[in-house]
């Protein structure tokens, strides 16, 4: 199983204040511009982690189910070698 990365940009005050739709929403001061950057910042590092943990979820159930596979084949084989064995 592989997985994509994809890039994820953070960007600087100076390119959010000069971000061309933003100030259609809402006539925003600095210290909002700022504070929006700092939520765009911590948004991005969440979303990082919860991917991270999603990922390693998936490994682990990947893994899990490849090792219940091999554990059901073993079984199977280790009854088939009983009954030759009690039939020979």
């Amino acid at each position: 199983m592989t997985y994509q990365t994809t890039p994820m940009p953070l960007y600087s005050t100076k390119e959010v204040e000069n971000a061309p739709k933003l100030h259609s929403y809402d006539s925003l001061d600095e210290a909002a511009i700022q504070c929006y950057n700092e939520f765009m910042l911590v948004a991005r590092i969440y979303y990082a982690m919860k991917e991270a943990a999603c990922s390693e979820q998936s490994a682990r159930m990947t893994a899990m189910d490849g090792a219940s596979k091999n554990a059901g084949m073993c079984t199977a084989l280790t009854f088939l070698i009983q009954t030759l064995l009690y039939i020979i």
